[in-house]
């Protein structure tokens, strides 16, 4: 039986063929290229806006803080001159403006250019800090995610127009300070968090002191740096949440670090009683209660989202001073109450699904948490989102990688990318150039914010200086017809028109200024106004204001409790030298120990300021010999020792001449 052959079958598998992934994944080389670009791209946009003015609290800090020389023990003096927690935390932010100011002089463009460098280097601290983030975090994301994420949050942080605000002001330079060491703290963080997997006690100490060392200078800049444990603990309980810190010794190890979480926290706790009462009796100074600011923060705070969604220009300012108060909870309020809570319970709901997600909005929200809640600063102030902008982004930017993941076309993926770029660049560039002038500033301004006191003040002195009374009595009338809480637009008309015969509507607004000083609120305006006008009468370029009408405001101004300590310095100061040009040597003595007492309350740079000038004032009109038995007296008292204890030099020198 012949065997059954079977054909022979060639069988062929066929399998799909696996093309070779194309990387669509920036290269490091790129990566640098990119940042690079943007770099330049940020120089290009805010270099129209270096040659602007100062503005605000700039002048404030040009007129109080200043060197003779480049010397350690001077610079070690103003380090630790403040007599508060507010000014002490600021001490580093003082060295900087000084050492700038006595390289480059009082022109606003040395300082301008340093906060733009700063910035740059802010971005790139940003950049490195969320590669850092992606990195340490449990590998489930893809790797372009993990790379353009960071990437593209630093190119728009970086030129987006609400920084101008920032970056443009020239004594936000301590928001920008505390930024670059409160980044660097995080990153060193996130650096002793991965070499702690492979040697537990070498990163804890690493993490530990390098964490503690650039939170303390932070802090030497802003206060804000105090919330770099805060923002450690939701990196870990957000991104880092499913990464374990260290196989080895795991639990002495999470034990640890939890330490390093737990002691500034607690820290930050303890010592809020005896800190927050000095932040709370602010609330002397503003036209609103602790329980108004937060109603009103809530809208604020939503202002802030919309300026950061939508960027246009137009809608940003310096100048939010007349933003509405809510006196009580309305519907609106309680239904923007209702999104904010709504924001942070779905992002803490969702820490562990969307990490990226939770991490930016919750971090928005914790670096508004001193700022924006119950402690009594001015409501609205754009530099409060320069690094909380920063979790916004990581947020908006997470969710368009999601959405980009269903776009097939990399040419529009590259296309909306690089027209949100070119939209915010230009956006950024008009709004420098809008910064380089301040008669630009305050016309845009005036369009958008007719009753802001800061526009109209500012309008009117500009052109009172330019010759155009008319013009700035008109902005002036607008401004009192604004009714402002304190004396400073009755004041300032005072300052106006006091060179000019007009003496009923000198009598008719003198009138107005002392009730207001009497029972309204002595403000930093009011304050500095007055110590305007009251030189100018010293000067001779008050003919209209009579000595008696200049005596009657400050002594208006002496009797209001309403006002900040630093406030109470300088009124207490101009009091004593128009005392001692008036020769009133009995209100000049008064006011010596007045000044002495408040100023000694401040820092010990004010009670240096007022001491200086209060004795140069008595040597040139010949008054030494009659103040010196009171400064003899008030040699032996407490404060006064203090001071000659913090300049013995100075003040052995002052009393010796006193004494001749």
């Amino acid at each position: 039986m012949p065997t059954s052959s079977r054909p022979l079958v060639l069988r062929l598998t066929l399998r799909p063929t696996r093309l070779p992934h194309v990387r669509t994944l920036p290269t490091a080389y790129v990566q640098l290229f990119a940042l690079a670009f943007l770099l330049a791209t940020t120089i290009l946009v805010y270099r129209v806006g270096l040659n602007g003015p100062f503005l605000l609290d700039d002048y404030a800090w040009n007129s109080k803080y200043s060197i003779k020389s480049i010397d350690a023990e001077e610079l070690t003096d103003l380090m630790f001159s403040g007599g508060r927690l507010h000014d002490t935390t600021r001490g580093l932010g003082r060295i900087s403006w000084v050492v700038t100011r006595y390289i480059y002089g009082e022109t606003p463009y040395p300082f301008k250019v340093k906060n733009l460098l700063i910035h740059l280097c802010n971005g790139l601290l940003l950049y490195w800090f969320l590669l850092l983030c992606a990195r340490v975090k449990e590998p489930q994301d893809d790797e372009y995610l993990k790379s353009a994420l960071p990437l593209w949050v630093v190119a728009v942080w970086l030129l987006h127009p609400l920084h101008v605000s920032t970056v443009l002001y020239a004594v936000q330079h301590i928001v920008i300070l505390s930024t670059f060491f409160s980044l660097i703290a995080l990153i060193a963080y996130l650096k002793g968090r991965r070499l702690a997997a492979r040697h537990p006690y070498a990163g804890f100490l690493l993490a530990t002191t390098s964490v503690g060392s650039t939170v303390v200078l932070g802090l030497m800049a802003k206060e804000t740096a105090a919330l770099v444990p805060f923002q450690i603990l939701l990196i870990e309980l957000t991104l880092l949440a499913r990464t374990p810190i260290s196989a080895k010794n795991p639990v002495i190890t999470k034990l640890l670090f939890a330490a390093l979480w737990a002691a500034p926290l607690a820290a930050a706790l303890i010592a809020f009683p005896f800190i927050g009462q000095d932040f709370m009796d602010g609330y002397a100074v503003r036209p609103f209660t602790a329980v108004e600011r937060v109603l009103t923060e809530f809208h604020v705070v939503a202002l802030y989202l919309k300026l950061l969604f939508i960027p246009i220009p137009g809608n940003m300012s310096l100048f939010h001073d007349s933003f509405p108060i809510i006196r009580s909870l309305d519907t609106s309020t309680a239904l923007i109450a209702a999104v904010h809570a709504g924001l942070i319970t779905g992002a803490v709901l969702l820490r562990r699904r969307a990490p990226w997600l939770s991490f930016g909005t919750l971090w928005f929200y914790l670096c508004h948490s001193l700022e924006s809640t119950i402690f009594p600063l001015e409501l609205v102030f754009e530099h409060r989102n320069y690094l909380a902008s920063a979790g916004v982004l990581v947020a908006t930017v997470w969710i368009l990688l999601m959405l980009f993941r269903h776009v097939r076309t990399p040419l529009a993926k590259r296309a909306i990318v690089f027209s949100a770029l070119a939209l915010l660049s230009v956006n950024t560039l008009s709004r420098a150039q809008t910064w380089s002038e301040l008669e630009k500033m305050l016309a845009v301004d005036y369009q958008s914010r007719p009753t802001s006191t800061r526009v109209l003040s500012n309008l009117a002195i500009m052109n009172a200086n330019d010759g155009r009374l008319s013009i700035a009595n008109r902005f002036l009338s607008e401004l009192r017809a604004t009714d402002p809480p304190s004396a400073g637009a009755e004041i300032l008309s005072l300052l106006v028109n006091c060179a000019h015969p007009n003496s009923d509507a000198i009598s008719t607004v003198h009138n107005a200024a002392l009730q207001r000083l009497r029972h309204g609120i002595l403000d930093a305006f009011t304050a500095n106004t007055l110590a305007r006008l009251i030189k100018a009468k010293m000067s001779g370029r008050c003919e209209n204001l009579d000595t008696n009408a200049a005596h009657a405001l400050l002594a208006s101004a002496s009797q209001n409790d309403r006002t900040r300590d630093d406030l109470g310095c300088l009124m207490a100061g101009i009091h004593s030298l128009f005392a001692l040009s008036d020769n009133d040597l009995t209100s000049a003595t008064h006011q010596l120990r007045r000044g002495i007492d408040i100023c000694s309350r401040v820092d010990m740079t004010s009670l240096r300021m007022f001491l200086d000038a209060f004795l140069g004032q008595a040597l040139r009109y010949e008054s030494l010999e009659y103040v010196s038995p009171t400064l003899q007296d008030i040699a032996a008292t407490s404060t006064t020792r203090h001071l000659m204890e913090a300049f013995p030099d100075w003040f052995e020198i002052q009393l010796d001449q006193a004494g001749d």
